[in-house]
């Protein structure tokens, strides 16, 4: 980081930011969160982030919230704490906008996000903005896989791991895709949550259908401060390993055909198809996310 920018704000920006594994659906949770901001008359920015360029992130929030005036910038190839200065110039960006609510979605892999980039940004830019509580969001399915270890995993151990220390530094814990669950097994996964992280609020919501998102607003907007928990200790060695291990692909592909076809069908046949070519070769998908424009 070098010497920091100077930011011009009219009033402290609220800092509202949504970490969490691959595939929690950060993104759609973004994009609820952002049209009920702009429903209370709040103007509202997004800045999205991945390891690589061409962010599908980046095109599918500007689609959910196409017409509504939201500027997105997008910080690429690393994530915000490797990019930091890159992050503060996107920031600056979305700051022309004058924005009420600044909102961003750290990459699926980031953890030590309140040392690396709450932190720096409190220390040097404290007048500036105001940080709503850190939400973490977590996927029911990861929960039971990577957290109560009740379904085999198919990553190594150090997975495991990071999504330990992500959950460990969240001042709120979101249990995402409650509408494919019962009620039963949503307040189950609740309680295990609790147990394992008493210190931490827990919610649950779907972000698709929209349920508990409003609760989860009044939270973020409450006033009480966030990203205040710095991870006590993080082994760096076996944070790499889990970063090497979840290897990412992207792509930009021309198609053509000979006549008219349903593009929402060829996604899902796709998608289907790529799921069960890695089954096949026993891989695991950690997210998978693409759009045909």
């Amino acid at each position: 980081m070098g010497v920091p920018k100077k930011l011009k704000v009219e009033k402290p920006v609220k800092l509202i930011f949504v970490g969490g594994f691959l595939g929690s659906g950060k993104t759609t949770a973004l994009a609820a969160l952002a049209k009920r901001l702009i429903q209370q008359g709040m103007r509202v920015g997004i800045i999205t982030n991945d390891q690589t360029e061409n962010l599908v992130d980046t095109i599918i929030v500007k689609e959910m919230l196409s017409g509504l005036g939201v500027p997105v910038e997008e910080v690429v190839e690393g994530c915000f704490c490797c990019k930091f200065d890159e992050l503060i110039n996107q920031v600056e960006k979305i700051l022309a906008h004058n924005p009420d609510i600044l909102m961003g979605e750290p990459v699926g892999s980031c953890t030590d996000f309140v040392a690396a980039v709450a932190n720096p940004i409190k220390i040097h830019y404290k007048d500036a903005f105001r940080f709503a509580p850190f939400s973490i969001m977590v996927d029911p399915k990861r929960v039971r896989e990577l957290l109560m270890g009740e379904v085999k995993s198919p990553f190594p151990e150090e997975v495991s791991y990071l999504f330990g220390k992500q959950l460990e530094e969240a001042d709120i814990i979101v249990l995402n895709k409650i509408d494919l669950l019962s009620e039963q097994e949503t307040g189950r996964l609740l309680s295990n949550l609790a147990d394992k992280f008493p210190a931490k609020r827990v919610l649950s919501i779907s972000a698709k259908a929209g349920d508990g998102v409003d609760r989860w607003l009044e939270d973020l907007l409450s006033g009480r401060p966030g990203a205040n928990t710095v991870l006590g200790q993080i082994d760096y060695d076996r944070y790499a390993t889990a970063e090497a291990v979840l290897g990412w692909l992207n792509g930009a592909f021309k198609m053509a055909a000979l006549e008219p076809f349903d593009a929402n069908e060829f996604a899902h046949i796709l998608a289907v198809r790529l799921r069960e070519a890695f089954k096949r070769m026993d891989g695991e998908i950690g997210h998978l996310k693409f759009v045909i424009t």
